[in-house]
This record gives C-alpha cells, sequence and structure tokens, in this order.
C-alpha cells in the first residue's frame, strides 16, 4: 500500500492507514496465514479505488491548512490537565506567597491593636480613600496561611453545607489572607442568610455588614446588584444602593446599570431620585468621571418598568435621553406606551404620538399597535381608526384590537368585516382573531349572530375553549341557559373537554338566578367530570348563599373545597367570613380563620378588615387587636379602622372601642366616615346606659375630627334621652365655638327636653332663638311645646303657643287637637274641647282620627259625663272612624267605673263582634278586663247581660276564671229557686 499510487500525498497515505484499521482488526480475529492478511488488504484497495484525484487534493489542502491547529489544541489539553491535576492535589504556590529572599515587611501600628489598613486594595478596586479595617481575634493578614483556591474551596464548602457562622469565618480567613473573595460567594452568603433565617432578602443583606470592611469591593458589588435586579422589593435595591455607598468606593459602570434596572423592576417610589444619585456617583471606569448611562441601558430600564407600572421613574429616563442626546429611539417611546399600559393611563399613551411625529420618527408597525390599543381602551375609536389606516402594513395584532374597539361600540357589522378583511389578507388566520369577533357578539348581545360565527369556526377547525366559553357566555346573558348543555356536548363531541371556566360561568350565571340547586349539581358534576373546583367556584356558591345563609350551606362549601383541595385566595376568604358573620357561627368563623394561616400570605388591607369583624363577632377580640396593632404601624386605612370598631361593637367592649379612637387619634382627620363610627358608639353607650363613654369619646376625640352637625344631634339626643339637659346645653355650646350651626333637629331635640322636663321657659327662648336665626319650626316642634304645656296644666301658655304655630302658617293636625283635648279635659272644660274638635277641622281641612276621639271621650269620662262619652263615640261610628282597642278600653273602663252594666255589655259585643275580632290571639279587650264587666253585671243582678259576655269570652277563645264562674253560678242558682218559688 505504500508503494501504491494512492500514497503520493501524505493525506492519503494517512488516509488509507486509517481505513486499513478495520482491516487489522480482521487479521487479529483471522489465522495468521498470509493469504488472509493479503485479502484484507487487498479489500482496503479496492475500498479506496472509487475516490477521484479531485477529492485526494481537496483532502490534501485542508490537511495543510489544520494540521497545526490540530497540535496547538492537543497541547492545550495536556496542559489543562495537568493544571487540574496540581490544583486538587494542592501542588501550586499562594499567589501571594513571598519570597523567601524578601524580607517580611513589618506591620503598621495602629492606636488598637487589632487595627490594620488596606489601602492598597481599595485603590486598587477603586475604594477611594484608605480605611481601618477591625480583624477578627486570633486572626491576622499572614498571605502564608493558605493558598488562593484552598481558601475559596474551603468557602464554598461551607456554604454547600449551609452553615451560615462556618460561612462567615470561611470568608474572614480568605479576607485576611489577603485574597479577594468572588462576587458569586457574596451572592451565596445572602441566599444562606435569606434561608437559614427564613427572613427576606432585606434582612439578609444585614449579614453582609457583619463581613470585615473591604471583602466588598466593586467587582463583587457588581454580582450583588446584578443578583437583587430581578428582585420585586424595592427595599431591596435601595438597602444594596446604600450599603456600596457606605463601603465609600466608586462603582463600575456595569453596578450603575444593575442597579437603575433594579429600580425600574421593584417600582420603587423614589427611583426616579435614585437615578439622579446614581449620575452623581463616581464611576470607576477609565474616564473616572460620574456615570453616563447609554441610551441602550436607559431604553433596557424603561422596559423594566412595566411590570411594576413605575411611570415617573419612566418618564424621568425619557426626558434625562432627551435632554442629553437631543431625540429618543423609538424603541424608547414603544417601552413608554408600554409603561403607560400596564398602568392603563391610556391617554398618556395616545399622546406620545404627536411628540413621536414632532421628533420626526416614523412608527413602526408594533409601535402602531401598542397604540392603536391605547386609543381602544381610552374610548377613542376615531383615533383608533385613524392610526390604523396610517400603518401602511397592518398586522393581525392591530385588526384585533380594531375588532375590540368595534365590540365595544357594539358595532358588530364593523367587527365582521374586518374578520372578513383578515381572511382576504392571505394571512395564516389565528383562532384569537376569530375569539375577538365572538367577543363582540358577546358585547353587542347578538346571539344569532354569536352562533352563525360559531359554526362558521367548527367548519375552519378554528375553535378551541375559549370560543365555547365566549359563546357559552352570549347564551347565558341572553337567559338561554337551557342550550348550555348542548354545547358541553359539542365541546366534547369535538375533543374538547370544558375547564372551570366554562364551568364556572354556568355556576355563577345558577347561582345568580338563586338556582342553588342548579349551581351545586354543576359543582358535583365539574368533581365528576374530572375539573377540579377552584377558589373562584367556592367564592360565587358562597356569594350565592349570602343572601339566605345556613350553616348546612356552610358546611357543603367546606366539604367542597376539601375535596377539590382548594386553597383559599382573598375573595374566598372574604366571602365565606362574610356569610359566617350573618350567621353570628363563632364555630365555624374559627374554621375559617384557621384557613387564613393555612394560606401563609400576607393577607391585603381589604381582608384584614374582614377579618377584624370577623374576630370581633366570634368574640375573639384579643386576635382582632393583635392584628390592629400590626396594622397600626403601616398607618391604618379608613376601612380598617371602622373594621376595628365594629369589632368592638359587636364584642359589646365599649372600653375598647373609646382606645381604638385613642389610638389612631393620628389619622382621625383624614377618615370621612370616623363621624359615623363616633355616632355608631354613642348610640352603643346610649343602648348600653353608659353615657359616660360617650362623653369619654367626645373629649378624646375633640379636635381631632371634624364634628358634622350629625354628629352633635346624635350625641345631644342621647344626652337628652339619658335626662342630662346640662351637659347637652354644653354640648349645644361648643357647636358655636367649633362654627358648627344648629339646625332644626338640635333645636327640637334640646326643645322637646326641656319641656318633657317642665322647663318651659328654656324650651320657648330656645325657639326665640330658632326663629332669630332664621330656621322656621314645624308642626313637630310646636307639638312638643304644646305637649309639655298641656302636661303643666298651662292653659294660657298653650294657647300662646297655639296661635303662634297658626301665625307661623303650621296647621294644626290631629296630635295638636289630642293635646288639647287632654289640656281641656284636665281642666274640666268639655265645651272647650267640644269646640276645638268642631272648628279646627273645617277650618283646616282633616278628618278627626280614633285618638282624639278617644281623648275626648277620657276626658267626658273624667267629668262623670259617661253618657255624653257614648255620645262622642255614636258620632265616631257615624263618621266612618273605625275604633281601636284604645277607645273600646277606654268607654269600658269608664263603664266599670260608674257602674253601667248595659254600656259595658254594648261596648264588649261592639268590641268583640266580627271574625277578626273572634280569631285574633290578641283580643281587643282583655280577660281580666271582660271578667270585671261580668262581676259589674253580676253586682247588678243582670245574668242575661254576664251570659252574654261570657259566650263572647268562649268564641274568643277565653277561658272564665273558676273564680267568676263559682260566683255567677251561685248566683243564678238562686235565681233559679226564687222563678220556682214564684211560679209555685
Amino acid at each position: 500500500l505504500i508503494d501504491s499510487p494512492f500514497c503520493s500525498s501524505p493525506w492519503p497515505a494517512c488516509g488509507a492507514w486509517a481505513v486499513c484499521v478495520p482491516s487489522v482488526f480482521c487479521q487479529q480475529r483471522s489465522s495468521s496465514s498470509s493469504y488472509s492478511k493479503l485479502t484484507c488488504r487487498v479489500q482496503v484497495v479496492h475500498a479506496m479505488a472509487p475516490m477521484t484525484q479531485e477529492i485526494q487534493e481537496v483532502l490534501s489542502t485542508v490537511w495543510n491548512e489544520v494540521y497545526g491547529e490540530l497540535i496547538l489544541i492537543l497541547l492545550f489539553c495536556l496542559w489543562y490537565f495537568l493544571f487540574r491535576l496540581a490544583w486538587r492535589r494542592n501542588w501550586l504556590p499562594s499567589p501571594g506567597k513571598r519570597s523567601a529572599k524578601q524580607p517580611s515587611q513589618p506591620p503598621v501600628q495602629h492606636a488598637h491593636p487589632t487595627a490594620t489598613t488596606s489601602s492598597s486594595v481599595a485603590r486598587k478596586r477603586g475604594q477611594g480613600p484608605a480605611r481601618q479595617t477591625t480583624e477578627a481575634p486570633g486572626l491576622k493578614r499572614n498571605s502564608n496561611q493558605g493558598t488562593f483556591f484552598v481558601n475559596l474551596q474551603r468557602v464554598r464548602a461551607a456554604l454547600e453545607k449551609r452553615c451560615l457562622q462556618d460561612s462567615l469565618s470561611a470568608i474572614a480567613s480568605m479576607h485576611y489572607a489577603g485574597h479577594e473573595l468572588p462576587g458569586s460567594c457574596i451572592v451565596s452568603l445572602v441566599r444562606l442568610g435569606e434561608d437559614a433565617g427564613n427572613c427576606s432578602k432585606t434582612t439578609s443583606l444585614e449579614l453582609l455588614r457583619k463581613l470585615p470592611s473591604g471583602v466588598l469591593n466593586c467587582e463583587n458589588f457588581v454580582n450583588l446588584a446584578q443578583y437583587v435586579t430581578n428582585s420585586s422589593e424595592p427595599a431591596l435595591v435601595a438597602q444594596v444602593h446604600s450599603l456600596a455607598i457606605e463601603a465609600g468606593f466608586a462603582f463600575f459602570p456595569a453596578a450603575c446599570d444593575a442597579l437603575l434596572r433594579g429600580y425600574a423592576s421593584s417600582g420603587h417610589p423614589n427611583g426616579a431620585d435614585a437615578f439622579d444619585q446614581l449620575l452623581a456617583q463616581q464611576c470607576a471606569s477609565t474616564s473616572g468621571g460620574p456615570w453616563q448611562p447609554t441610551l441602550t441601558t436607559l431604553a433596557t430600564a424603561v422596559a423594566f418598568c412595566a411590570e411594576q407600572r413605575a411611570v415617573g421613574l419612566a418618564d424621568h429616563l425619557v426626558a434625562y435621553a432627551r435632554t442629553q442626546w437631543g431625540v429618543v429611539p423609538l424603541q424608547m417611546y414603544a417601552s413608554l406606551i408600554k409603561v403607560y399600559g400596564q398602568a392603563r393611563l391610556w391617554s398618556e399613551a395616545c399622546s406620545l404620538y404627536d411628540i413621536i411625529k414632532h421628533e420626526g420618527l416614523t412608527p413602526d408597525a408594533a409601535v402602531y399597535g401598542a397604540l392603536i390599543k391605547a386609543a381602544v381602551e381610552s374610548g377613542r375609536p376615531d383615533l383608533a381608526k385613524q392610526w390604523f389606516e396610517e400603518s401602511s402594513n397592518p398586522d393581525v395584532v392591530n385588526y384585533m384590537s380594531m375588532i375590540r374597539a368595534a365590540g365595544r361600540q357594539k358595532d358588530l357589522a364593523k367587527a365582521l368585516q374586518l374578520l372578513d378583511e383578515v381572511e382576504r389578507s392571505g394571512w395564516a388566520t389565528d383562532i384569537a382573531v376569530y375569539n375577538c369577533t365572538l367577543e363582540a357578539c358577546a358585547a353587542a348581545q347578538d346571539m344569532a349572530s354569536a352562533e352563525k360565527l360559531l359554526r362558521r369556526m367548527e367548519r375552519a377547525e378554528l375553535v378551541d375553549v375559549v370560543s365555547y366559553n365566549t359563546f357559552l357566555k352570549v347564551l347565558l346573558a341572553q337567559g338561554a341557559h337551557g342550550k348550555a348543555q348542548g354545547v358541553l356536548r359539542s365541546m366534547r363531541a369535538r375533543g374538547i373537554q370544558p375547564n372551570v371556566v366554562t364551568y364556572n360561568s354556568m355556576v355563577r350565571e345558577a347561582a345568580a338566578r338563586q338556582d342553588m340547586d342548579k349551581a351545586w349539581w354543576l359543582a358535583e358534576e365539574m368533581l365528576s367530570k374530572g375539573v377540579s373546583p377552584d377558589a373562584f367556584t367556592c367564592s360565587i356558591l358562597a356569594a350565592g348563599i349570602k343572601h339566605k345563609p345556613t350553616g348546612k350551606a356552610m358546611d357543603s362549601i367546606m366539604s367542597l373545597m376539601q375535596r377539590a383541595d382548594v386553597v383559599p385566595d382573598e375573595v374566598l376568604l372574604n366571602c365565606l367570613l362574610d356569610v359566617c358573620v350573618r350567621l353570628r357561627d363563632s364555630e365555624r368563623l374559627t374554621q375559617i380563620l384557621e384557613l387564613r394561616h393555612v394560606k401563609g400570605n400576607v393577607p391585603s388591607k381589604g381582608l384584614c378588615s374582614t377579618l377584624l369583624r370577623a374576630y370581633g363577632h366570634s368574640n375573639q377580640l384579643d386576635q382582632a387587636w393583635a392584628l390592629w396593632r400590626s396594622l397600626k404601624e403601616k398607618g391604618p386605612d379608613e376601612e380598617v379602622f371602622m373594621s376595628m370598631v365594629d369589632a368592638c361593637l359587636a364584642s359589646s367592649d365599649l372600653p375598647a372601642a373609646v382606645q381604638v379612637f385613642g389610638e389612631a387619634r393620628v389619622w382621625l382627620g383624614a377618615m370621612p366616615r370616623a363621624t359615623v363610627a363616633f355616632s355608631l358608639v354613642v348610640k352603643a353607650a346610649m343602648q348600653a346606659n353608659k353615657l359616660h363613654l360617650a362623653m369619654d369619646l367626645y373629649k378624646e376625640t375633640k379636635g381631632s375630627i371634624i364634628f358634622g352637625v350629625a354628629t352633635f344631634n346624635a350625641l345631644i339626643d342621647a344626652l337628652v334621652r339619658g335626662n342630662r339637659l346640662q351637659q347637652a346645653r354644653t354640648l349645644f355650646k361648643d357647636m358655636a365655638l367649633q362654627n358648627v350651626l344648629p339646625d332644626l333637629i338640635t333645636y327640637s331635640i334640646l326643645i322637646k327636653g326641656y319641656a318633657a322636663g317642665g322647663d318651659l321657659e328654656t324650651a320657648i327662648t330656645l325657639l326665640g332663638q330658632m326663629q332669630r336665626s332664621g330656621i322656621a319650626p314645624d308642626a313637630v316642634l310646636f307639638n312638643s311645646i304644646l305637649h309639655g304645656c298641656a302636661q303643666s296644666q298651662r292653659r294660657t301658655l298653650t294657647e300662646h303657643v297655639l296661635a303662634d304655630m297658626e301665625t307661623a302658617g303650621i296647621a294644626p293636625s290631629n296630635f295638636t287637637l289630642s293635646i288639647l283635648v287632654k289640656l281641656y279635659g284636665r281642666c274640666g272644660d268639655l265645651k272647650a274641647a267640644m269646640e276645638v274638635l268642631e272648628t279646627y277641622p273645617v277650618k283646616y281641612g282633616f278628618s278627626l282620627n280614633a285618638q282624639v276621639y278617644t281623648c275626648l271621650m277620657s276626658a267626658c269620662i273624667s267629668s262623670a259625663e259617661l253618657p255624653r262619652a257614648f255620645d262622642v263615640y255614636q258620632k265616631m261610628v257615624n263618621a266612618g272612624c273605625k275604633a281601636d282597642a284604645k277607645t273600646y278600653q277606654t268607654l269600658l273602663v269608664g263603664c266599670l267605673k260608674h257602674g253601667d252594666a248595659e254600656l259595658a255589655a254594648q261596648i264588649v259585643a261592639d268590641a268583640m263582634k266580627g271574625e277578626a275580632a273572634r280569631s285574633s290571639s290578641n283580643p281587643v279587650l282583655g280577660k281580666d278586663m271582660l271578667e270585671s264587666a261580668i262581676m259589674l253585671c253580676h253586682r247588678r243582678k243582670k245574668p242575661l247581660l254576664w251570659a252574654a259576655i261570657t259566650e263572647h269570652m268562649k268564641a274568643a277563645g277565653m277561658a272564665v276564671s273558676s273564680r267568676v264562674l263559682a260566683v255567677t253560678e251561685r248566683q243564678a242558682a238562686g235565681l233559679h229557686k226564687l222563678q220556682a218559688r214564684q211560679s209555685e
């Protein structure tokens, strides 16, 4: 083979040798005869024969070009193998090891025996001036203690073992040995502190302050800044920034870029100020000046602002770019539009179009798409149409935005036209376009068009579960819930399984119709079909039973959550707690409150408000106080404050409610509903007869709450009802001091209180003061004064007030006449009473009611004129005024008082007649009064009358007492014997 024509160049000879390898393998397996060797070599030659001369030349050329590189690669691999071997066996010398011939420098003496300087390291890393570092006891900076790799391995081993103290010790040892710690070890230490202490990243960063000074430098600070960039904690980024400033070294540009991205991605509220601070930071670069971000850096930071809606920082970065370069790239504007979109600032996003045009930029398809979406969301369809037409090559996304705009305008024809344009464009039509059009059908509430479009999608095989869910929403909105099961069958026939959204829409529709049986049936079907209910499903069911809550329904929801392994979210917890509060079920409330700890997340203030009310209604006020104080550290909002007051009131702990006002005194001025809470506490104190707590609350909150007239009225009314007129008058004076003008209700409460207490002079004085202030009194106010005058039997003053009432243009009412009749009856002037009843109804055009007639009957009976009272009663019946229970009782009492059995029997017959009176469970006349009438008839020896009254009692379901029966039976027997003797 060597002498063959194939060996004319080195590569073919090498190639022939390579091809001969299989033949050698064959020789080893075959016999050692020369015949066998020759046969194998001939086979190789025949295998090489088809190669052409051109291929040989190409291969030869390639070999001549690369054989040197191949040798170098082989040598590098050999060197790397030896290096790794030496590293693992610790054969390499320490980088900081001094030469034996070079004498060691004596340590620099400091005031403290353990202090040393790190100026060289500081200058090397751009840390600025040298700073003193304090070494741990027993640790000296001696580079001969170990090699760099040995110390690094020790640090990494401690970090891998998750041992925090060993890691800190290893890092300190490596630093005092004169070695620099890699940035990855710093990040690993922060992560270890977070896991070991079960704390946040912000707390774990405090570990870095325990490290010896000089461990942190510019290089590993870059790693730390990049690590916190992906965090969503604004305080974390700010703490890393402040940590670097405390270290006193200049930043690398990469560290500034990373911090800027961190401020943007975390949505720090002071991100713009932090950016200005970074601009003033000295940068450890070749120029040595302040940091100068590039356009790429700014554009990236603006893009990061979108997720956390950091609008202020994004605007500040764009303004800085415009100031520095005079122009802002289009990509940065696209990111800014995205930021506005995430913050729902659609109008501001639309306004960027004029700025882009003013700077001479031409929006691309992506920018036009974002602008069209912003115009649609801001309710400006004309502007969206204009930009859609300006876009030279609108894509599918732009068409979808226009279809959504048409749907919001309920222009279904326009949406279908846009869909036809998409189909004619020749693009690969996406299902999302059809689903947007279905949404337009749902917005227009056009069930026929939605069904037609769905059939069209089914024929094109462009349908998914979202399509059917949208169509189902159309059906349920139109009340066609009977067709929902047909939609589910169509989905399964096409191999599309209904998901939890499908069932949730049906459950919500059933719960809205209060068809809870259907809602529960759908929930059970979800489980049977393998669709697990979620927290939203349980929230719908809980909201459905809210108006008619039962313990059985609550148990069913809890059982469903357990079977489906539902982790409650805040909405579900709110619904469940609300139902339990309505049920006043402390046991179930306790179970729901335990679910909050299972969830484990920090509750929002809305959930905290519900939790506070739940703790109060379940008599767990200590838990409510614990939650309240944790929220108070951050400043409670109005809803949390109202919920805590409600919790105290639900637990009937009025002193605790007053204490809540005291602890929230600083924030009361910013809570408009604080006055409502104040009124609730005052009302509760009045019901509990603890008005001193109401006054204590007023003194506690005076100056913190701007009391309105309604709040003063509530407190004054409570004091008047508690017969504390002097304190009420003092509070009335406080109204003027706080520039709160009293109204009609204020004067009415005070005047009524003084009139009822017999202090008519003060009442009339307040009436005059009210009239002078321009407040016209009403009929209720005058009637209050008249009532007080009548109780004091001050006839002249009463008539004077009545004249003032008529002068003020206020017509007397039946209530006014009842007061006058009582007054004249007590004075014994029936003529004046009769004259009032005949004059005022005709003069002011109203009819007398039963109360006025009854008052006149009572006045006649008091004047010993019972027949005249019955004349008034007959006049009342003739006037068509129906007598009430008070009327019958007044007349019967008068009959009993004057011993008139015939009239008593008559009034009993009138009162007890009628089906309603006989069947009523609350009869017009009581049993005692009827038995008194029977005894009157007994004394007057009227057996027929008492027998009639007895029958009326039996008809009304009242049993005559044995005492009365015994008396009447004895008299009946005596009368029977008397009649028998007379007949004999």
